[in-house]
């Protein structure tokens, strides 16, 4: 070959090499290119705008599974015998009667139940293994339910007669102070199922009526109650029945005394000068600068209250239904975790009318009592304006009975949700607000986490505290994740729990799947 063939042949591979390295970069960058158009491929940067309307008012009841709040039960057991306790199970296996309560409430879903163990038959001895096979086969029951106790322990269950009387079934000082001694590892064990204890122990039910009539030794209810708080969980507030029983009977010096709560006997809409969370002794009116600081107070504890029996609704307050709007605003003002069904609503005393006093108490009433925004506006109570809406946006009736059972404790609402990705990085804004009286005092945690493709959660980042979801009080929350591969899917949601791992769902339009509430996908 000569020169000149040898030198075009060089050029000519030279040349096709050229052409096939462009081909090589042209073919990447056209796949490069189609990558970035394809519906599946995620977006390197971009701003995200969740749709996170609220719950309609038509699936409020959803809101009955969540744990921490709402309407409760009320159930009694001797811890010796296992029997029901009063009338209506009296010589009957406590359990059973549980689950008659439970059916009985099946409407209403509640997730509480105040628990009431009778020790009378312990008055001279300690609790025996028998007694804790009882409360361990009785916990199991509430377990199965998904139904955390308020738990009170009491000797004296028959307080129809002089206090004298009551002094029959009642325990020594020392030998209550044993018995707490010997409770603490039932009470420990079981602590994730407990959602407040209540002090109990002393007076009628135990509910302290005897403290101040001079039947009970102060020093002997110092002590007894020193026990009790020292040896009692310290993850567990207990509530007594009167903020002066707080004052007069707990050291306020003491790290335990943050814990003391508070449980109100005598809802009847307006504050009595005589027995309720307010009252002091000797009896006086309660002042208004008492009232705020039992309200101020109340913000970071677990509240829980009962109305007077229905069958003594003419007596003590001159009608047949305790005002629903006074309630509630007792119920807002003092941040009510709990209230009780068991009173006012469908006692087992139904041959009443003989008395003048109607089957049909005052919940019954509330149900029939119809309300709008109008009215919660002008008497102050909270509530979020998609509870009044149904699916379609359409107006719904709602009623009395139907406000306090949802606004009770949290009423949690994600009211805005976005996103913004810029490679790995994931900047997540919230703002959250809560509608109900109280803050989520119950809860453990609420958390804003970045899930994958399997609903795993790849990080966790605390939300907020939790005292901070006081009524109205709305939070903007600001957190940030990092994607481990940029080119995968992700879900941002919240994910709220109490210390029994029980998830919480938030009252928003949303989906919730395996305890998740789904804000948006990142894809």
């Amino acid at each position: 070959m000569d020169k000149i063939a040898k030198g075009s042949w060089r050029r000519s591979r030279i040349v096709l090499a050229c052409l096939l390295v462009a081909a090589v970069l042209a073919c990447s960058v056209f796949s490069l290119s189609a990558s970035a158009q394809r519906p599946g491929a995620i977006p390197q940067q971009k701003d995200y705008s969740f749709d996170v309307p609220a719950l309609c008012g038509s699936d409020s009841m959803l809101l009955q599974q969540n744990p921490g709040r709402g309407l409760r039960m009320e159930v009694y057991m001797n811890v010796k015998t296992g029997k029901g306790v009063f009338e209506a199970g009296e010589n009957r296996d406590a359990i059973e009667v549980l689950e008659e309560m439970i059916a009985k409430y099946e409407d209403d879903q509640p997730r509480l139940a105040q628990v009431y163990f009778y020790l009378t038959d312990y008055k001279n001895s300690r609790i025996d293994e028998e007694g804790f096979r009882h409360m361990e086969e009785y916990f199991e029951v509430l377990k199965e339910h998904d139904i955390k106790a308020v738990l009170r322990f009491a000797y004296i269950w028959n307080g129809d007669g002089p206090v004298s009387d009551w002094q029959k079934q009642d325990k020594s000082a020392d030998g209550k102070i044993q018995d707490i001694i010997d409770l603490a590892p039932f009470v420990e064990a079981h602590k994730d199922q407990i959602h407040v204890l209540q002090a109990g122990m002393f007076g009628a039910w135990g509910e302290w009526g005897d403290v101040y009539g001079g039947a009970v030794n102060k020093d002997d209810v110092k002590r007894v109650m020193a026990a009790y708080m020292e040896n009692m969980p310290e993850e567990l507030q207990v509530q007594v029945r009167l903020w002066r029983y707080k004052t007069d009977y707990f050291d306020s010096s003491a790290d335990y005394y943050d814990r003391i709560s508070f449980h109100d006997d005598y809802l009847i809409g307006d504050y009595d000068d005589s027995n309720n969370l307010g009252s002091k002794q000797p009896i006086t009116p309660v002042t208004e600068e008492e009232k705020a600081m039992i309200s101020e107070a109340c913000k970071t504890l677990n509240v829980d209250g009962e109305m007077i029996w229905g069958r003594a609704n003419e007596s003590l307050t001159g009608s047949d239904s305790i005002d629903a709007i006074k309630v509630a605003k007792r119920l807002r003002d003092d941040h009510f975790t709990s209230l009780s069904l068991e009173h006012n609503y469908k006692e087992s005393d139904t041959n009443s009318t003989s008395t003048g006093i109607p089957n049909e108490y005052s919940m019954v009433h509330w149900q029939s009592e119809f309300i709008n925004q109008n009215i919660l506006d002008r008497e102050g109570l909270p509530y979020n304006e998609n509870w009044f809406k149904d699916r379609n946006g359409s107006t719904i009736s709602r009623n009395m009975f139907e406000y306090i059972r949802d606004y009770l404790g949290y009423y949690l609402v994600a009211e805005k949700a976005s996103a913004k990705v810029d490679g790995n990085q994931v900047d997540v804004n919230i703002t959250l607000n809560n509608y109900g009286f109280a803050a989520p005092v119950g809860l453990s945690s609420i958390d804003v986490v970045l899930l994958d493709a399997n609903d795993q959660v790849v990080e966790r980042k605390n939300a907020c505290d939790l005292l901070a979801l006081q009524t109205n009080e709305a939070q903007e929350i600001s957190v940030s994740f990092t994607r481990p591969d940029s080119h995968r899917a992700y879900t941002v949601a919240i994910a709220a729990q109490d210390s029994a791992g029980t998830p919480v769902r938030l009252a928003n339009d949303i989906e919730y799947r395996g305890g998740f509430n789904i804000l948006g996908e990142l894809s």
